[in-house]
């Protein structure tokens, strides 16, 4: 870095007025919560959550989760990205990589990857009653509380905004207080078992609990049916919300089920279609053409799907294939869950209006704040393309 001096008064700076703001701060807090794994953290500067981390349980719990300590402060390791950064990079910092914008981006700022430099242990507004042996420093350390804070020399505050009240498991609590239309309980009850795990998920990798909730009602049809996919030939199952295919061998028979789908193809591709059935089906099964829809063939065909011991387990695997780099295009916008599915659509699926059949799910069942206003982002975008 150049110019350390300059360097040091920014840093020392930053810490003299965030310590002034929540030193004020902490003398209206009547009674602050210990923070433990899996708590809820904002940075002031980033666009999204996270979940607390901690890598190394100190030996003291609440309600089943360890407590973290004020020396628990590390960047990937008990704090990781906030997603998009607004904070300009002050003068002699490593510059970060700029986040391609949204239309919804129309700030006077330019928008960065998140990669938090943290500046020391966690600040302590109120004294802790609790001391915890942290044997690295080999003393006895803060638990951290409600109010406390970091600061990341990028210019962000990073505060805990919420402490689950019980282990936060795969499924377990509750981020977000409201995330469906009230008038649409009877549909809806039938995607509220996955609700908090998408809402995790999101804050694991990003990607909209909107967009994974919408697309586990259009694969399954609102679980009018059996939502597990059936072997055509075994009857063996897959708890598999998404329909992901299995693209590995067909000789590991343990890791798929083969059923009929729809498939839309391009008439140039039928013939490989045809050897995909030959490849999957048994019993002298062929590939059923329907005709023409929308100039492209409609097709039923056997193809293999991924097998899950557990819907948890899908809707994991789900996300980490929308990670995959096949789905990049979409990054950009998983600040607005409408324009995001509607990327990824066409890439995941070969159905016509994939993606703006689970926008329309997502805009009719689903409630979160600003949607209106990614509604409206979202329309405008589909009449600029």
């Amino acid at each position: 870095m150049k110019d350390a001096g300059k360097l040091h008064k920014y840093e020392k700076e930053v810490m003299e007025l965030m310590a002034k703001h929540y030193a004020f701060y902490g003398q209206f807090q009547e009674e602050n919560e210990y923070v433990t794994k899996g708590s809820i953290l904002r940075c002031s500067g980033g666009n999204k959550m996270i979940t607390f981390d901690i890598l190394n349980d100190h030996g003291v719990e609440k309600a089943g989760s360890p407590l973290g300590i004020c020396t628990d402060c590390k960047a990937n390791e008990n704090i990781h990205t906030f997603g998009e950064c607004k904070r300009p990079t002050p003068e002699g910092y490593p510059e970060r990589p700029i986040v391609i914008p949204t239309l919804k981006s129309k700030l006077p700022f330019i928008m960065h990857k998140c990669i938090p430099i943290l500046n020391g242990s966690w600040s302590k507004t109120k004294s802790s009653k609790v001391k915890i042996w942290n044997e690295s420093v080999g003393k006895y350390v803060d638990a951290i509380t409600t109010g406390d804070f970091l600061v990341c020399l990028y210019g962000g505050i990073i505060e805990v905004i919420e402490v689950p009240t019980v282990n936060r498991t795969k499924g377990s609590g509750d981020v977000f207080s409201e995330w469906a239309k009230t008038n649409r309980t009877e549909k809806i009850k039938f995607l509220e078992p996955f609700v908090q795990l998408a809402k995790d998920e999101e804050l694991r990798t990003g990607v909209p609990w909107q967009a994974t909730l919408g697309q586990i009602a259009y694969e399954t049809g609102w679980g009018d049916e059996d939502k597990k996919i059936y072997d055509e030939y075994t009857k063996a199952y897959s708890y598999n919300l998404f329909g992901v295919k299995y693209t590995g061998s067909v000789n590991d028979t343990s890791k798929f089920v083969r059923t009929w789908t729809t498939e839309y193809i391009n008439s140039s591709d039928l013939e490989k279609w045809k050897k995909e059935q030959s490849k999957w089906a048994l019993n002298n099964d062929s590939l059923v053409n329907e005709g023409t829809v929308n100039g492209k063939l409609k097709i039923k065909i056997i193809q293999p799907f991924r097998r899950y011991t557990s819907y948890d387990d899908s809707i994991i695997d789900h996300t980490n294939v929308l990670e995959h780099e096949r789905y990049s295009s979409a990054n950009g916008y998983k600040n607005n869950p409408f324009i995001y599915v509607s990327i990824i659509g066409p890439i995941y699926a070969t159905g016509p209006d994939y993606g703006d059949t689970a926008s329309i799910i997502m805009n009719d069942y689903f409630a979160w704040n600003d949607k209106d206003a990614d509604w409206e982002e979202y329309n405008n975008w589909k009449s600029s393309r």
